[in-house]
This record gives C-alpha cells, structure tokens and sequence, in this order.
C-alpha cells in the first residue's frame, strides 16, 4: 500500500506539473506615446505617433531573449489614455517601462535625446543614456512616471523640429538603430 501511495503522489505530482507553467520571464513595457486622433508632434506629414509605434514594435520583434517579455501598451493606431496606461503598467507589474516620445522646439538648432525620470530610476536612466551617446538626463513630474508603480522613463528620441533628427527618426536605418540600442540595454538589466 505504501509503494501504491508513493507512486499515486509521482503521478498526481507529474500531471499537475504538466498543467503548471512556469513564467520567471522579466517583463519591460514600451509605451509608444500618443496614438489615434493624439499625433504628438508632427511636421511635413511625419507624426510622432507613428514613428514611435514603429520602433516599439521593431524593439518587441528584435528581443530574442527568452527570459524577457516585451509587452506593448498599444499595438497599432489607437488612442490610449494616459490613466489607461498606467492602469495597464501596474497590472502587469514589469520590471521596467520605457515610454518613447519625440521632442519639439521653436528653435529648430536643438537636437539629442533627453530622458525624463524620478530618482529611483536615475541609474536606469544613465545606463539607458549610454547606448544614445551624448543624452541628457533630466528629473520630471510627468504622469506616466509619477503613477507607475514600476521603474519608468520616458525617452525622447530627437527632435521632430530639428531636419537631421526629423530625417534619422523617420528612416529605416535610424529605426532599426534606436531599437538596437533601446533592446542592448534591456537586455543588460
């Protein structure tokens, strides 16, 4: 009866086993701003909106790593709400959320990447600063980062009022290049 048991508890332990998964993946969120009727800035027909959802989705496409999930706050051209946003950020409780936003000036000279963060993601944000180079890095009360309960940033990836940025932004070649840069440095962390 004793060897029955034991062998009774194997199986029921194997099958319920079979049943369970599991998910040590990390999950990142990338927030591709604006969407739907909200085209960010926008200058010759170009629109924040739709560059940054390009990249977001060639960073999601570009991660081959299997212990990290990248998860999109939207995947095509819709309106989101920022509160929608965050709701979705803190129910899925990532380990990192990267919002992607493009600048604007009056002066069109002004060019680079800035990122916006609060102090607990200061180190974050200058590793993140490394991949782009010459990056600022500045502290911001913004809701995404106020009302994330997970490590955030917000990264602005140039300058829609700036021609050289607006060009690089709007390329292929720009694209693929931040999104190599944006998944080189989740995957170090």
């Amino acid at each position: 009866m004793n060897r029955f048991f034991k062998l009774f508890s194997l199986l029921f332990l194997g099958i319920l086993l079979s049943f369970t998964t599991f998910n040590d993946k990390k999950i990142i969120v990338i927030d591709a701003g604006h969407g739907g009727t909200d085209l960010g800035v926008s200058k010759n027909g170009i629109s924040e909106k739709d560059i940054v959802l390009d990249i977001a989705k060639r960073i999601k496409a570009s991660n081959k790593n299997e212990n990290i999930e990248i998860v999109l706050t939207r995947e095509f051209d819709a309106a989101t709400t920022l509160s929608g946003r965050t709701d979705l950020i803190n129910k899925l409780k990532p380990s990192m959320v990267i919002s992607l936003h493009i600048n604007n000036s009056k002066n069109t000279e002004t060019a680079g990447n800035i990122i916006f963060t609060k102090p607990e993601t200061f180190d974050f944000a200058k590793n993140l600063a490394s991949k782009f180079g010459d990056c600022k890095i500045e502290e911001a009360n913004l809701h995404l980062l106020r009302n994330s309960k997970s490590p955030a940033m917000l990264l602005e990836l140039g300058y829609m009022s700036n021609e050289t940025d607006r060009t690089y932004l709007n390329s292929e070649a720009g694209k693929d290049e931040i999104s190599r840069k944006v998944i080189a440095f989740i995957n170090e962390h």
